[in-house]
């Protein structure tokens, strides 16, 4: 099954903030207090929704260092080769 991309999925749109650019509206990702503030959403399982709590979650207790998350290469996902 194919994924749409990130910047397909219609989270921006309905949890994030929209600002101005150049005269153009553009959908920013939702902050991480608005992911906590997701208890469900179409096409996700309450399982996903808890994993996806994780990350705003590191986030804000300044357990994900964005510095080391720059440095990082990326690694193939499962059943990928490099």
């Amino acid at each position: 099954m194919a994924r749409p991309s990130a910047f397909a999925w219609p989270w921006p749109r309905e949890f994030g903030l929209t600002l101005d650019v150049a005269g153009v509206s553009m959908h920013a990702f939702p902050l991480p207090r608005q992911l906590l503030g997701l208890d469900s959403f179409h096409g996700l399982s309450p399982e996903k929704i808890r994993r996806l709590h994780d990350v705003p979650e590191a986030a804000l207790d300044v357990r994900l260092d964005p510095y080391r998350l720059r440095q990082m290469t990326a690694a193939p996902g499962p059943g990928r080769t490099a």
